[in-house]
């Protein structure tokens, strides 16, 4: 039987060989991260340029995780349903995690808390915590429904979690690499500054005026010098149809798209659209005068990126569907509803970068089967398996 066993896994870890290339599924992809900020490049000292950062009344849903290498800083009210992680965490009250785990990773070794977290926190199933050092959560209503996992030489303040205490170091699993700076083709001389319809080519600088449309008219490679747009403008992704393909939207600048609106026509979706930047800033709705509604994949590889005003609450929504990444910090203003769409294959403009196929990773990293994490999570989720 064992023997049976043994033959079965080697089949089966052989074929995936044969789909990747290499061992290094282990690894978490990109493609798993509704939010990613601040990779193994970020500053590990400054806060202010690096990491992910949440306001106050933000809601993230669709089961893309959360993380970063350096700081993840979110405050009250804040809502997420898949696993968590980062190096130094500070959550403030009324803290939902419903249906992943936290993980933090504390890789310097700081003795002081690098968990810290307000009252009422909810743990929902399966609820873990695993911290590499001293935390500090508030015992006001709090509620964790799994373990946690911290070592004995460090103090843990906070409910006592319903699946008890783990004093071993914890096992985390490996943060993803970031996808390479695209190459990007010149920009153009024609500036685009009023309502119109665009086909894939080089442009100048976008300056749109208020209440303005943009029809970028069928899939293929979008170049702008940069984009600063006012207020209340409209995107129009026309996929005419196409059923592969996608629109990509690279700037060469920094990008300022306000309150903008995106409208997806002729089919497509938001796993098909893409936009990379290669300026200091990518911003959406910062001022949240109006309601704001983006659907599209953002990567900064050298800036930061802010959806949302950050310092002021609004009675106005941004709402976002896709994903976001960059190398140095993410920032998610207050009354954010987020909403992860995993980039699509046919918008990635380096795919080899990315391990495939898709699977959804063990809360822990690690499970006790005898195939391992990936392919016990292959096999319990044949569903979520995408390689589109």
């Amino acid at each position: 039987m064992k023997r049976c066993l043994q033959s079965i896994s080697f089949c089966v870890v052989s074929l995936l060989l044969c789909i990747n290339g290499s061992f290094a599924q282990s690894q978490l992809s990109i493609k798993n991260f509704a939010i990613f900020g601040g990779d193994s490049t970020a500053s590990f000292v400054d806060s202010l340029t690096s990491g992910v950062q949440s306001a106050s009344i933000v809601t993230i849903t669709g089961g893309g995780l959360v993380g970063t290498q350096t700081f993840l800083q979110l405050k009250d009210t804040v809502k997420i349903d898949a696993n968590v992680y980062g190096n130094i965490v500070t959550i403030g009250s009324n803290f939902i995690l419903n249906g992943g785990s936290l993980s933090v990773f504390n890789r310097q070794n700081f003795s002081y808390n690098v968990l810290s977290e307000g009252n009422f926190a909810q743990y929902r199933l399966p609820g873990n915590i695993n911290v590499n050092g001293a935390a500090n959560i508030g015992v006001v209503g709090g509620n964790i429904n799994g373990a946690v996992t911290i070592p004995a030489a460090y103090s843990y303040t906070g409910p006592t979690p319903v699946n008890g205490f783990d004093n071993a170091v914890p096992v985390f699993p490996t943060m993803p690499v970031m996808p390479p700076t695209t190459a990007f083709p010149a920009a153009g001389a024609t500036n685009i500054t009023s309502t119109q319809s665009i086909v894939p080519g080089s442009y100048g600088n976008m300056n749109l005026s208020a209440q303005q449309t943009i029809a970028f008219s069928g899939p293929g490679i979008y170049v702008f010098n940069s984009i600063t747009n006012l207020a209340n403008d409209t995107f129009k992704f026309d996929f005419q149809n196409n059923i592969t393909g996608s629109i990509r939207i690279y700037v060469v600048g920094n990008v300022d798209l306000n309150s903008i609106n995106t409208v997806l026509a002729n089919g497509g979706s938001p796993s098909r659209v893409y936009m990379e930047n290669h300026g200091t800033s990518f911003i959406i709705n910062t001022a949240g005068n109006f309601d704001s509604r983006f659907a599209g994949i953002i990567y900064a590889p050298l800036g930061t990126v802010t959806i949302g005003n950050p310092n002021v609450y609004s009675i106005h929504v941004t709402t976002f569907t896709g994903s976001v990444w960059s190398r140095k910090k993410v920032t998610i203003g207050y009354n954010t509803t987020f909403n992860f769409a995993p980039l699509s294959e046919s918008a990635d403009p380096s795919p080899n970068s990315v391990i495939l196929p898709y699977y959804i990773p063990p809360a822990d990293g690690k499970v006790n089967t005898i195939i391992g994490s990936e392919l016990t999570s292959l096999y319990e989720h044949p569903g979520a398996i995408t390689q589109d």
